[in-house]
C-alpha cells in the first residue's frame, strides 16, 4: 500500500513540474515574444514610413532643381539672342558662342543662323577649353528644323524660347564625336526695329546638368551614412540619369514594370515599397515629377530615390533579433531552474 502510494506521489510531483514548467514558460514567455514582435512591428513599420519619406523628398528636392537649372537655359538662350544683334560679324558671334560655352559648362554646341536658315557662326571650343571644328556646320541651311521654324515664323514670342524634347543630336554628335541626351533650346535674334533676323540655338547637355545637381544630392546623403541610388526619366519612362551609363536612353522603366516610374509619369509624388527585378529584394521608391519653373513649362520628367528596404528597417531587425536571443536565453534558464 506504501509503495502504491509513493508512486502515485512521485506521478503527481512529475505532473505538476511539468504544469508549473509549460506555465512558467506560458507566463514568462509568451508575453514577452508578443510585446517584442508588436515593437518590432511597430518600428518596422516607422523606419519604412521614415525612409519613404525621405527618399520622396530627396526626389521633390532634386526635381525641384532640375526645373530651376532647365528654366535657366530656357532663359540663357534669350540673353544670347538679345546680345547677337550687338555682334553682328561672324567673327564676333564665335567669340561669343565660345565665351558662353566656357562659362556656362553646359553646353556642347551654339548654332547662330541668318534669316534665311544659313548658319553663321557655331562655337569652336568646347565647354572645356578644347577645340571643336565647326567648320561642316558654318554655311549649312537649316530650314525645315523645328527650332529653327519655329523661331523664325514668329511662333515663339518675345520673353519665350523653344525648346525640344530629350534627344540625342546629330549636329552634336558630327562635331564632338559624342552626344547623349541633349535639350534643343532656341530663340528668334530682333533687330532694333523688332523684326526678326536670325536665330540663336544652343544644345544643352542633359548628362551635365543632371549629373551636378545629383552629385551633390549623392554626397549630402552619403555624408550621413544613407547608401541610396536615383534616376531621372522622361515622362515615357526613358532613362536619363543612372549610376549604370549603358541604361541611359535605353532602358525603359515603365516598361520594365517599375509602379513608382508610372505613377511619377502621371504627375503624382510619393513613395511605395516594391522588389527589384534585378537584384530580387525588395526597395523603397520614392518618386517625384517635375513641374516647370516660370516661364519654362517643365519637359514632365521624373526622378526616383530608391533605398534598400532591408537597409531601411535595418534597426527593427536589430530589436527583432535581441528579443529573440534574450526569449531563448529566459527558456534555457527556465527549463533549467
Amino acid at each position: 500500500m506504501s509503495g502504491f502510494s509513493l508512486t502515485s506521489v512521485v506521478v503527481h510531483l512529475q505532473s505538476l513540474k511539468s504544469k508549473l514548467l509549460l506555465a512558467f514558460l506560458v507566463l514568462g514567455i509568451v508575453p514577452m515574444a508578443a510585446v517584442g514582435m508588436l515593437s518590432y512591428y511597430r518600428a518596422y513599420d516607422f523606419l519604412q514610413e521614415r525612409s519613404g519619406r525621405r527618399m520622396q523628398s530627396m526626389s521633390v528636392d532634386v526635381a525641384g532643381k532640375i526645373d530651376r537649372s532647365l528654366s535657366e537655359r530656357y532663359d540663357d538662350v534669350q540673353d544670347f539672342a538679345f546680345n547677337a544683334i550687338e555682334r553682328n560679324s561672324p567673327s564676333k558671334l564665335t567669340d561669343a558662342a565660345n565665351f558662353y560655352t566656357q562659362s556656362y559648362g553646359c553646353y556642347d554646341l551654339m548654332v547662330v543662323t541668318d534669316g534665311k536658315g544659313k548658319v553663321v557662326a557655331c562655337n569652336t571650343v568646347a565647354f572645356d577649353g578644347r577645340p571643336l571644328d565647326t567648320n561642316t556646320l558654318v554655311g549649312k541651311n537649316v530650314q525645315g528644323q523645328m527650332w529653327y521654324e519655329s523661331c523664325i515664323n514668329g511662333r515663339i514670342p518675345s520673353g519665350h524660347s523653344y525648346f525640344s524634347e530629350v534627344s540625342e543630336d546629330p549636329d552634336t554628335l558630327a562635331v564632338c564625336g559624342q552626344s547623349g541626351p541633349t535639350i534643343i533650346f532656341a530663340a528668334p535674334v530682333r533687330n532694333t526695329e523688332g523684326d526678326i533676323v536670325g536665330v540663336w540655338s544652343t544644345r544643352a547637355s542633359v548628362t551635365r546638368i543632371l549629373g551636378q545637381i545629383t552629385a551633390e544630392q549623392a554626397a549630402a546623403q552619403v555624408a550621413e551614412g544613407i547608401v541610396f541610388e536615383q534616376q531621372v526619366m522622361t515622362k515615357s519612362g526613358l532613362v536619363l540619369s543612372d549610376r549604370d551609363p549603358q541604361a541611359i536612353m535605353k532602358l525603359n522603366l515603365i516598361d520594365a514594370g517599375v509602379q513608382a516610374a508610372g505613377l511619377g509619369a502621371k504627375g503624382e509624388s510619393g513613395f511605395l515599397e516594391e522588389p527589384h527585378s534585378d537584384r530580387h529584394n525588395d526597395q523603397i521608391n520614392g518618386y517625384a515629377a517635375t513641374k516647370g519653373y516660370c516661364d519654362f513649362p517643365g519637359l514632365g520628367w521624373v526622378v526616383l530615390s530608391r533605398l534598400d528596404s532591408a537597409d531601411a528597417t535595418q534597426s527593427a531587425s536589430m530589436f527583432r533579433n535581441v528579443v529573440v536571443l534574450v526569449g531563448g536565453f529566459g527558456t534555457i534558464v527556465i527549463l533549467f531552474l
